[in-house]
Parts: structure tokens; sequence; C-alpha cells
């Protein structure tokens, strides 16, 4: 008796075994595309969320820019000089330390970066009988502490030094800021009170008020891209300039990575006197963006890119203001334009 064979002949396994490799194949395929796609939208989605977070970061700082001082602050640095530098300054180079780069006209090659004075305290007194370059009667001393930065305003020129005490005796309250009183400051030094006009150590009586503003701690900020570090991956870095110990140098930390560009032009007030609204828009090459009583507000350019090239078409970095467009690539970017304000006038300050 015979018995019918069953299972599958070679050539149907074969075929078989073809037609799965194809559909897991395909499978596979739809999954790599989707898992791709997946995380280009998240690195888009991140670079977005970079933006609007630069966008807020400097919204906010440039409310705060110089507020309730000069145009320019001076101070003893810790490499044994004065600087004297404005409260909003545009480098037009990337290079660090900054350079003198400010030419009416020609092409940038590299990102513009920014150095900005903080008022992050914001509590103010007055001189309220005499000063000279180790201490100040005052109305109140009440909100400042041992290590902040002070600046008094004489004509307009802001000098910075550090509390190093805070008395109350017969004269009222009265601040002190001389290296006498201690502390391993690099601002701690009466020789700064020059650059206001005080190049003794006798007594002064204001002949109109003179404020004193409370800065806080670290005062001196900069936004800079870094483009060395990681050259593929830029990174737009936050600097704090800590002026103590034997340090003038900034510390810098990331902002936000992916940021290969940034391009600052400025809203400036050409009237004379100035009218207190902005004329025209001007790059960071040209010679009014020293001139920080004229400004009105900052127009901010920031260029973000993925970190691996997976563009389907190749193109190059867009230009912005005085900068050219970059070599074709295979990066995905995203571009943001906003203006921040900049509310605060440079204040004159009192005379003695």
């Amino acid at each position: 008796m015979k018995h019918a064979q069953s299972g599958f002949t070679l050539v149907e396994m074969m075929v078989a075994v073809v037609t799965s490799s194809i559909v897991i194949a395909g499978a596979l395929s739809v999954q790599l595309v989707f898992h791709r796609s997946t995380n280009e939208e998240e690195s888009i989605a991140d670079m977005q969320a970079n933006l609007d977070g630069i966008r807020f970061f400097m919204q906010k700082s440039m409310r705060q820019v110089g507020a309730g001082l000069g145009a320019s602050v001076a101070f003893y640095n810790c490499n044994g000089g004065v600087e004297r530098v404005n409260t909003l300054g545009v480098h037009n180079s990337n290079a660090l330390p900054a350079v003198p780069d400010l030419v009416d006209g020609g092409v940038d090659t590299d990102p513009d970066w920014i150095e900005y004075t903080l008022s992050s305290n914001l509590t103010v007194t007055y001189v309220d009988g005499q000063f000279s370059r180790q201490w100040a009667d005052v109305k109140d001393n009440t909100g400042f502490h041992h290590k902040n930065v002070l600046g008094l305003t004489i004509n307009g020129v802001t000098c910075l030094m550090r509390l190093t005490n805070t008395v109350s005796n017969a004269h009222g309250d009265r601040l002190h800021f001389a290296p006498a009183h201690g502390g391993p400051f690099c601002m701690n030094q009466v020789i700064t009170m020059a650059e206001c006009g005080l190049s003794t150590n006798s007594a002064q009586t204001p002949t109109s008020p003179i404020p004193i503003m409370n800065l806080g701690e670290f005062p001196f900020h900069a936004l800079r891209v870094d483009t060395t570090t990681l050259p593929n991956t830029p990174m737009l870095m936050h600097g704090v300039r800590m002026l103590q110990g034997t340090s003038s140098d900034y510390t810098w930390t990331p902002l936000a990575m992916g940021v290969e560009d940034l391009q600052l032009a400025f809203h400036v007030d050409t009237s004379d006197p100035p009218d207190d609204r902005g004329d025209i828009w001007i790059n960071s090459r040209d010679t009014l963006a020293t001139e920080v009583g004229r400004m009105r507000a900052l127009r901010v350019t920031v260029v973000i890119r993925t970190p691996t090239q997976s563009a389907s078409v190749a193109q190059g970095r867009p230009a912005f203001e005085d900068r050219s467009a970059g070599t074709p690539d295979r990066f995905k970017r995203r571009t943001m334009q906003f203006i921040a304000k900049i509310p605060n006038r440079p204040g004159r300050g009192g005379t003695f």
C-alpha cells in the first residue's frame, strides 16, 4: 500500500525563503526610513527649541543692558591695567581676544559676537555728603553686600569697583571700595576712579547727585559662536568675566548647540540731538556701532544646523547682513531673525 508524501519541495522552499527575504528587507527598509525621518524631525525640533531659547535670552538681556550706567564703563582688570569699554559692544571679527575691527564697508567672513554690561541687581543709592576714591557717604546702603560690583557714574562714565565693606557711623551710611579693606578682587582698585575724574585721594563734595549702582557679582557678559573647540559641532557660547582672583578672561558655557552663524545689526538714531527714534539700520562693520547712546534696537540673525549632513540637496549657509553665503553642503538648517529693543539710554550721572 502506497502512502502519499507530504511537505514542500526544494523549489517551493527556495521560493518561500526568497519571498520572505524580500518582505523582511522591505519591512527593514521602511523601519530605517521611519527611524531616519524620526531622528531628523527630532533634530529639527531641537533646532527650533534652541532658536526660541536664544531669542528669549537675548531679548531679556537687551532690556537690561547698561541700565543706570554711562555709555562706557572703566575698571581695573586682573592684568594690571585700566580698561574702558562700551556698555554694549559688537565685534565683526570672531577673533578672541577681541581685535579692533569696525571698518566701514567690506564683507564679513565670520560670525559676529557681542559683549555687554548687564545690570542684574539694579539696587541704586546716591552719594549723600562726600566721597573719595576709597569710600562714599550714601543715602542708604541697604541691599549692598560684600563682593558686589558697584558703578559710580560721573559725567557719562561709570567707574566700577568691588564693594568691600558697608558701615554706619557718624557720617551715616558709608560704602568702602578701597584695597585696604581686603579681598582678592581685581576690580577693587582706586586707580579706576581716575577715569571718572578723581585724581587724588581727597574727599569731594558733589555739585549734582551722583548715583551708585549695585550690579551684582558678575556684570560682564558675552555671546560668541565657537567654531574651533568642536569644528564639526559649532556652538553659541555664553561668557561671563569673573574679574577676581587672577582672571580677566571670560568663562564660557554652551548656550545652544549647532549655531554656526550670528549676525548683528543696529537701529541707530542719527539725529542731533538724538530724538529717541531709530533712523537707519547699520551692520556690525559700521563705525556708528560704537555709539551706544544712539542704539535703539538690535537685529539678531541666528543660523543653526543639524549635527550630520543628511539633506537630499546641497545648499550653503544663507547670506545675512554683511556676510556672504557659505559653501554648499548637506546640512539641514533653520534660521531666525528677530528684534531686541534696547530701551535703556546711557546715564550722564552726577558732577563734582
